[in-house]
């Protein structure tokens, strides 16, 4: 320590440089009943380019001292919520998702299923496992909201603009044959006809995606399919064209 080649971190553990890998491992030396939560757990398993470098950690023995770059909270989890990775005991891809909730909203549950981490049953096995915590009851409002299954925020506030206006007959990611393959459509109206997708900056950017976008659309049209873009800027004319065009298709029938 004295020639700067080690660290101090928690009591009793050193490194040779401070870094979130080596918090992480401090935790579990100064405490093995520890358990990694939250964004800590999160980037650890599921989401390894989450950028949040503080370590959160649930653990039963009492440091004195503030420490920079690890939050540590007295308490436990039951059983069915710790998973354990490379000898560090850490949340549920499910239960660091509902904690991530607190602070990225329902952004966190996109990226969860987005990257398959954790299906819907599994987050509201988790979220009944959780219960009497602060902040459940908006928790309990981003899960009511994925219902349908968002991979995008603005996916998100499609389908809550849709419940919202009470639109029915629509299924998002509905699976579509199209030239002897399937595609997905972020929103589609089968028996309408109608394809909603949605272009999130995130997901939907770069040239090669766009140029694939628009050559399926073709495809889709000469299929028989209307197909609708959105973007953020012009997702609140969604609701009103939808009930023109599914209006419109349910009078030629």
């Amino acid at each position: 320590m004295r020639s700067g080649q080690l660290v101090p971190l928690l009591p009793g553990t050193y490194a040779r440089a401070v870094s979130f890998e080596a918090w992480c491992l401090s935790v579990a030396a100064w405490d093995p009943d520890a358990i990694l939560v939250g964004s800590s757990a999160a980037r650890l398993s599921w989401w390894p380019e989450l950028n949040e470098d503080r370590v959160l950690a649930i653990t039963k023995r009492h440091s004195r001292r503030n420490i920079s770059g690890v939050e540590l909270r007295r308490g436990s989890l039951v059983p069915d919520l710790v998973t354990e990775r490379a000898g560090l005991r850490l949340q549920v891809p499910a239960a660091s998702t509902l904690e991530l909730t607190r602070s990225l909203g329902g952004y966190a549950i996109d990226e969860c299923l987005r990257r398959g981490a954790a299906d819907l049953p599994a987050l509201h096995a988790a979220a009944d496992a959780m219960s009497g915590r602060p902040g459940n009851a908006a928790m309990r409002r981003h899960l009511r909201e994925s219902r349908d299954m968002p991979w995008s925020p603005l996916e998100r506030d499609a389908h809550r603009r849709l419940h919202r206006a009470r639109i029915t007959g629509w299924t998002a990611n509905l699976r579509v044959e199209l030239a002897g393959r399937f595609v997905y459509l972020d929103i589609g109206f089968r028996d309408a006809k109608l394809a909603v997708e949605l272009d999130g900056w995130k997901y939907h950017s770069g040239r090669d995606m766009f140029v694939a976008d628009r050559a399926r659309d073709v495809e889709l049209q000469l299929a028989g399919w209307t197909v609708l873009r959105f973007t953020d800027s012009t997702i609140a004319s969604m609701v009103p064209a939808i009930r023109a065009l599914v209006g419109r298709s349910a009078r030629r029938r």
